[in-house]
């Protein structure tokens, strides 16, 4: 089983950098071992030495266009105007190298906050057709976008929540969730 982090956010953003770095503490003290970080900017990363404590993935840049998915994502694409389809193709082909023994951790904090963006829960519905377990980690939700079905139906569908302040733990309760815990960030056991 590894633990996988994603919906990070980058090193120049120290917040995300700080949830890396105690999560990278807490798990190679535990069995689940090194985290892999899903991440969209390497260089940033790798420019604050993030690799030093976890195992960085960017996405593939290979994308053959002879194949069932891109074929399937570019129809999509046509069809319905959205090009998130292809967007997550490269994401597609990292995430297929799991198995449904690793865990998909969201670590993205504040990516709930403040409006209803489709990357997320792609990447996490994508997750869960593997059969991983998903958790969302570190999360402030803006209650107001629990409304929105497309978030609340993507929140639901993950094993467990931990919520890190007591407004959003309070709305998901209030919308309904039971597997949700309030527990602080974990960026203030930085040393």
């Amino acid at each position: 089983m590894k633990p996988i982090l994603y919906v990070h956010g980058g090193s120049g953003n120290h917040g995300c950098e700080a949830l890396v770095r105690t999560l990278s503490q807490l798990f190679s003290n535990s069995t689940l071992g090194t985290p892999i970080v899903l991440t969209a900017n390497i260089k940033e990363d790798s420019k604050y030495k993030l690799e030093d404590s976890v195992s960085l993935i960017s996405p593939s840049k290979d994308i053959c266009k002879l194949n069932f998915n891109f074929l399937s994502a570019y129809l999509k694409y046509k069809l319905l105007g959205k090009f998130i389809y292809l967007d997550m193709l490269p994401w597609k082909r990292v995430i297929d190298k799991f198995t449904k023994d690793d865990v998909a951790f969201a670590i993205g904090g504040d990516s709930y906050s403040y409006s209803y963006t489709e990357d997320n829960p792609f990447m996490h519905e994508m997750f869960r057709k593997k059969g991983m377990k998903t958790v969302l980690l570190g999360c402030s939700i803006t209650p107001e976008l629990m409304d929105d079905y497309r978030v609340l139906s993507d929140i639901m569908n993950f094993d467990i929540i931990f919520a890190r302040e007591s407004i959003t733990y309070n709305a998901l309760l209030q919308h309904g969730l039971k597997n949700v815990e309030l527990i602080p960030d974990s960026a203030f056991i930085l040393p």
